[in-house]
């Protein structure tokens, strides 16, 4: 066996020697160099409105305030717990059930008041005017008035006919005319008032909601239709001094 051979093979035992030693040297966790103590590895958790369960600072300590900067889906955020398989998320498992639901709905009922906070008014030129806490109810010996256009399928059920509140019977120099769709229950109750065309005026509006709430109607089956209203006819405008004088 030649030098070369023998100094190879030492080589070769040196470093298998090395090796095995390497196998059995403990590896510890990391360590705080200012305070000398073990370090778990930290945890995200997500912080929610000022709440304290989390501490918000310390060793060992990520807490944010955001779900975004969540990256996986364990209940705790982001975690190397999660990398190594120690939590486990739920699956989401619809089953065999029906896929959707529909909540029961308390049932119409006639009443002569109106409870402004369920009622729901648009228009079309964005939020409604307030809701009328009071409304008209019409005499039955009256007739409807005829500056009131009303759809036939609302017609034949309306009782009492249509009177119009004094404020919308104000002479006017520049003619209106507004008009809504309304909506009436099988028992005849005004369920919805939509101001397809309301007025400039919010005060002209208001009393028109309310008069159109107050209308009574006969028991039947769900219906809506088209009512339209109308100013007086327009007042001419008073001729002044100078103008009686050049006509003379």
């Amino acid at each position: 066996m030649s030098r070369t051979s023998s100094m190879g093979i030492l080589k070769a035992l040196g470093l298998a020697a090395g090796i095995h030693v390497l196998l059995f040297i403990p590896v510890h966790p990391l360590e705080d160099p200012e305070g000398g103590i073990n370090m778990d590895v930290p945890a995200t958790r997500y912080q929610a409105g000022g709440h304290t369960a989390f501490p918000m600072s310390g060793p060992g300590v990520r807490t944010v305030s955001s779900p975004v900067l969540f990256s996986l889906p364990s209940s705790i955020g982001f975690s190397r717990e999660f990398l190594g398989d120690r939590i486990q998320t739920p699956r989401f498992d619809p089953g065999s059930g029906k896929p959707e639901r529909f909540l029961d709905v308390q049932g119409m009922h006639r009443r002569n008041e109106l409870n402004s906070s369920e009622l729901m008014l648009t228009t079309s030129i964005g939020s409604g005017p307030g809701v009328p806490d009071d409304i008209y109810r019409a005499a039955p010996e009256k007739t409807a008035a005829r500056r009131v256009s009303i759809a036939p399928e609302l017609k034949s059920r309306v009782v009492g006919g249509i009177v119009l509140p004094a404020e919308l019977n104000q002479d006017v120099s520049k003619p209106w005319a507004v008009r809504a769709e309304v909506s009436i229950s099988e028992q005849g109750v005004v369920q919805h008032v939509f101001l397809e065309k309301p007025l400039d005026s919010a005060p002209l509006n208001r009393s028109v909601l309310k008069m159109l709430y107050g209308l009574n109607f006969s028991a039947g089956k769900p219906v809506e239709g088209i009512v339209e209203i109308y100013s007086p006819e327009t007042q001419p405008a008073p001729e002044s001094v100078s103008d009686a004088e050049e006509g003379k």
